[in-house]
C-alpha cells in the first residue's frame, strides 16, 4: 500500500481498494498453485482415493483440460490465437495486438468473444474457469 500510496483516490472507498487488493492477490496464488505439478499430483490422489463424496463433486481436471482444447478446436481461429495468447501465455493486450498486427481494441473483441462461447460450452466447469481466467 505504502508504494502505491499516490495512487489511491480520496474519493473512493479505501476498504474497497483493499479488498480489491487482497482479492486479486488471493486469485493470482491459487492460478499459480492450479499450474504446478503438485497440484496435479493432488487431483491424482483424490481420484484414487475416492475422497470426493459423489461424482459431481469430484474435480476432474483432465476432463477440464480435455474439454477445453475441444472448445478452443471450435472457436474461430483469430479467437482461439488471442485466447492463447492473453490467457493461456499471459501476454498483454498490448502485446499480441502488436504481434498479431491488429488493434489492441480487436485483441479485447476476440477475447471478450471466445470468452463467451468457452463459458457457455463448459458451464459445468464454471468453477475453474473463474479461477483460470
Amino acid at each position: 500500500m505504502w508504494i502505491n500510496r499516490h495512487n489511491i483516490d480520496l474519493d473512493k472507498s479505501f476498504k474497497s481498494w483493499l479488498y480489491r487488493i487482497a482479492h486479486n492477490l488471493i486469485l493470482d496464488e491459487i492460478k499459480k498453485k492450479f499450474h504446478t505439478p503438485l497440484f496435479e499430483d493432488y487431483l491424482i490422489h483424490i481420484s484414487d482415493e475416492k475422497l470426493a463424496v459423489t461424482e459431481e463433486e469430484e474435480l476432474d481436471f483432465d476432463t477440464f483440460k480435455k474439454t477445453l482444447c475441444r472448445v478452443k478446436t471450435e472457436l474461430p481461429p483469430r479467437q482461439a490465437e488471442v485466447f492463447e495468447l492473453c490467457k493461456e501465455q499471459g501476454l498483454t493486450a498490448a502485446d499480441v495486438a502488436q504481434q498479431l498486427n491488429i488493434s489492441e481494441q480487436a485483441v479485447y473483441n476476440h477475447l471478450s468473444q471466445a470468452m463467451k462461447t468457452i463459458r457457455e460450452k463448459m458451464s459445468r466447469f464454471s468453477f475453474l474457469l473463474s479461477i483460470f481466467f
